[in-house]
């Protein structure tokens, strides 16, 4: 007869070995995108990495891409620009702006219930309704992620 303890732990190594997979599915999904993005300027071509741009707002035509060094203005939509970046860095949180996941560093309610991130360098951006959802499910990813590594540290 196999003992209460061993059935659990083995149950707990089958729920992290499939957490495991999922963060593996992310991760091959999210290297098919490109590490790097050309910029074009008034002087010339800028090519940016991916791992320094933090946000990205739309103004009309353009879109504005800021990283910890400088911003730039593109001729791009900011669909075409999405779809080039990494799905488990960046996240999209109203039609006109993306964030880089690990750039938030606070995130808050207001008493209307709209949805406000905080960004490393004080900026706060507002997340759309439309938005909100997804805003949410990583905040409880975040949280997931940072139990499994605990858990993992355990064993």
């Amino acid at each position: 007869m196999v003992s209460p303890e061993l059935h659990t732990l083995s149950q707990r190594i089958e729920e992290l070995e499939a957490a495991l997979a999922t963060l593996r599915a992310q991760l091959a999904k999210s290297e098919g995108c490109e590490n790097t993005i050309w910029i074009k300027t008034r002087t010339g071509l800028n090519r940016i990495a991916v791992a320094d741009i933090f946000k990205i707002c739309a103004e009309r035509d353009y879109v504005r891409i800021f990283t910890r060094q400088a911003n730039f203005l593109h001729a791009d939509a900011i669909g075409r620009i999405e779809a080039s970046l990494p799905p488990s860095n960046f996240l999209r949180i109203h039609r006109s702006t993306i964030v880089r996941i690990d750039a938030v560093t606070h995130i808050q309610a207001s008493r209307t219930g709209a949805i406000y991130f905080t960004l490393f360098d004080g900026a706060d951006v507002r997340v759309g309704r439309k938005y909100a959802h997804l805003a949410r499910s990583i905040v409880q990813q975040g949280a997931s992620e940072r139990l499994l590594r605990e858990e993992c540290r355990k064993l």
